[in-house]
């Protein structure tokens, strides 16, 4: 499956204007099916929290709680993408943009806002069942049958389509083999983790493989002894992509990210339950307007598995090498 939902929302002067049928026109265009769609009253304080701008916040809260709000959920094909594009085409047509107080329309941003925001609109809903497209930073388990029965569970119960199953070493992977084997809609990246004392800080890094790797867990390298430049190297060669794992703010500086880039870092999570959403917006900045790399995301460990997610766009701009690529190692 490669379909996901997105939500979009118009804005009190969105719904002023009457701007819902342009919307679901533009929407049908892009071959978008509306699931729900809800009005709202919100509070000042439902802004505050669950809200971020540019703006100021206590001016944005009074506008947003001016009027009704209507708030729409969509499946399809690359939705969430297409639904901010739809966002600027409208801004763009109205002549207001992300600056302006009063602009229209907002969309929900895959992951920490796209969860912030459907559990205060959709509260009765299960996430699971209206995801993005992957959660990309599952933990696995020392327990083989655990790591089945947990792919087993989102398979059932979620509306992933990828799955970033996380490991400390390579010992445990077999089960995803064994899944792999059995079920076919919920796909698995494997990624290994390994932390490191570097640049007077302690850095986690997730290496994960191509989904075409077919190895099991005696044809690996052990990575105890790797040093930092070693295990970015070694998953480089085996066909992956090295991830920066969760860093507090204040230690995410310019800098740094440029530093980590040199080595052969491709991204970095973002998109995590421990974040703010100034924290998120502050952080994608510099990873992707400054310093040129990508974001990733996912429950990890802080909420529960397939509750926060990345969009189709997001995922292929970092894993769409480990999906399409047939891997032959390249031996020394």
């Amino acid at each position: 499956m490669s379909k996901e939902y997105g939500m979009i929302m118009l804005k009190p002067d969105g719904v002023k204007i009457g701007l819902l049928d342009i919307l679901l026109n533009k929407a049908k265009e892009e071959r978008l099916d509306l699931v729900n769609i809800r009005k709202f009253q919100l509070t000042q304080q439902q802004v505050m929290d669950n809200f971020t701008t540019n703006i100021n916040m206590d001016e944005y809260a009074k506008y947003m709680s001016s009027g009704k709000i209507s708030v729409l959920l969509f499946y399809g094909e690359n939705a969430g993408h297409k639904l901010r594009l739809i966002k600027f085409n409208l801004r763009q047509k109205y002549r207001c943009n992300s600056n302006d107080m009063e602009n229209l329309i907002h969309n929900s941003d895959p992951g920490t806002e796209y969860r912030k925001q459907f559990n205060l609109f959709f509260n009765d809903l299960s996430i699971l069942k209206f995801s993005s497209y992957a959660d990309m930073y599952v933990h696995g388990d020392s327990n083989d049958d655990n790591n089945f029965l947990l792919l087993e569970h989102l398979e059932n119960n979620s509306s992933l389509s990828w799955v970033g199953l996380v490991f400390n070493n390579f010992t445990y992977v077999r089960s995803v083999k064994l899944f792999e084997l059995q079920y076919r809609r919920l796909n698995v990246l494997l990624g290994f983790y390994k932390s490191f004392s570097c640049f007077n800080r302690l850095v986690g890094l997730i290496g994960y493989l191509p989904a075409s790797h077919k190895k099991f867990p005696e044809e690996f390298n052990d990575l105890e002894d790797y040093t930092i430049d070693g295990f970015i190297s070694y998953i480089n060669e085996l066909g992956g992509v090295v991830i920066l794992d969760y860093l507090q703010s204040e230690h995410m500086d310019l800098n740094f990210i440029f530093q980590m880039k040199h080595k052969g870092l491709t991204g970095v999570h973002l998109f995590d339950s421990r974040r703010s959403l100034e924290e998120v917006e502050e952080i994608e900045d510099i990873v992707e307007n400054e310093v040129g790399l990508r974001f990733s995301g996912g429950s990890s460990g802080g909420v529960l598995p397939g509750e926060l997610s990345i969009g189709k766009y997001e995922f292929e701009t970092i894993y769409k090498k480990l999906v399409d690529c047939s891997y032959h190692r390249v031996d020394k």
